[in-house]
């Protein structure tokens, strides 16, 4: 079963990037959340003016594509594995399905995410956020019990860290000598360290968010349990990567 259903303009732009044709700022926008099998009408080709045995071959060859036969882009929705409809915009929200516009930075978005559960080993993920923070200057790390669980986050976050970061640590910090305490633990294995009062009262899940511009985002990693846990196995921890670039 093909996972989500394309717009006709987001097909139209696929099967131009197969001859060099796309829109080349709007193809990247389209890739980016369509790295999985897509269903498509024989209308939309259809509407698109290709010849039957084009259709044809397409349904035959292609490897992502899922050709269906029916009516309606509800249809066409529903026959989808999450029920969802990519689009660049080219159909009207009327809040019978769920539309992901590829030009927008929000909503649903495609991500890669691994969970351990209790008893399972965190080595795995540990080792990828390395490898994820390895290329980055500033890394802002989210977490409110940081502080409360500091001998064991503190394991975690000089596995991670490399020596040329700017860290910034948002915690619920009790007073500026913990800030400092806290700093000081860090400060000899990276280049620059800052901490922020942050009682996280609104957050559950914990975040890093990483880039190499000051003002900018582009990666973002959302466990949804604390640091600790990456060290700890008596819990169920879920690491998620997105990309924001």
């Amino acid at each position: 079963m093909a996972n989500i259903a394309v717009s006709t303009g987001v097909l139209e732009q696929v099967l131009k990037y197969q001859c060099s044709q796309e829109d080349k700022a709007l193809a990247p926008l389209i890739f980016k959340r369509l790295s999985c099998p897509f269903l498509v009408r024989k209308k939309q080709l259809e509407e698109l003016q290709y010849d039957a045995a084009f259709i044809k071959q397409l349904a035959t060859h292609h490897a992502l594509l899922t050709l269906i036969d029916v009516d309606t882009i509800l249809e066409q929705v529903n026959k989808s594995r999450f029920k969802l409809l990519l689009s660049i915009g080219d159909v009207e929200d009327t809040g019978e399905f769920t539309i992901i516009d590829a030009r927008k930075p929000s909503g649903l978005d495609v991500a890669y995410f691994e969970t351990f559960y209790s008893g399972q080993d965190r080595q795995k993920a540990i080792l990828h956020i390395k490898a994820l923070l390895s290329d980055k200057q500033n890394i802002e790390i989210y977490d409110p019990y940081l502080v409360e669980k500091f001998n064991k986050v503190n394991t975690i976050l000089l596995n991670i860290l490399h020596q040329q970061a700017h860290v910034f640590l948002y915690s619920n910090f009790s007073t500026e000598k913990e800030k400092r305490q806290i700093a000081s633990h860090i400060r000899p294995h990276v280049q620059k360290i800052k901490c922020f009062q942050y009682d996280g009262y609104h957050m559950h899940d914990r975040y890093i968010k990483a880039n190499n511009r000051k003002g900018t985002t582009d990666l973002e990693v959302m466990l949804s349990s604390g640091f600790a846990y990456l060290a700890d196995t008596d819990k169920d921890i879920t690491y998620m990567v997105k990309d924001l670039s």
